[in-house]
């Protein structure tokens, strides 16, 4: 989603990477196509979705179950933002994040169908320790 300007037979060109091709073998770059963009013309990009920080669910011995890390969004070129970061630090655990919940920049909204879970704080799992009774063995 990287927006780049070139200059073309004396005019300036706004474009936006589509495509890339690299070498099987060596990993080299062998062909990049570029689409060009209007400044001001809505586009729909995916954008990946960071999650930054720890949580105080999993400081709590929760787990991060992430359950999207990329959202389609709609936009103009300028406004692009390179990803969507969710800040952890305020979750507990049990507690979720939905896509229409997630913090998008201005001039960024959201394209989906229905709405989904993004992730979820699991609470740790309490295992009951029993103990056992010494005399119950001395009566085998």
């Amino acid at each position: 989603n990287q927006i780049v300007s070139f200059e073309l037979d004396g005019k300036v060109h706004i474009a936006m990477c589509r495509d890339v091709k690299l070498s099987a073998v060596s990993r080299e770059l062998q062909h990049v196509d570029f689409v060009c963009v209007e400044p001001t013309t809505k586009i729909r990009v995916t954008l990946p979705i960071v999650f930054a920080g720890r949580s105080a669910g999993q400081k709590a011995g929760g787990r991060l179950d992430i359950a999207a890390r990329y959202v389609k969004v709609d936009t103009t070129p300028v406004d692009l933002p390179a990803n969507i970061t969710v800040k952890l630090a305020p979750f507990k655990n049990g507690e979720q994040l939905g896509v229409e919940q997630l913090p998008f920049p201005a001039g960024v909204t959201p394209f989906f169908r229905r709405a989904f879970k993004v992730m979820e704080l699991v609470p740790p799992k309490v295992v009951e320790v029993v103990a056992e009774d010494p005399k119950a063995k001395k009566k085998k």
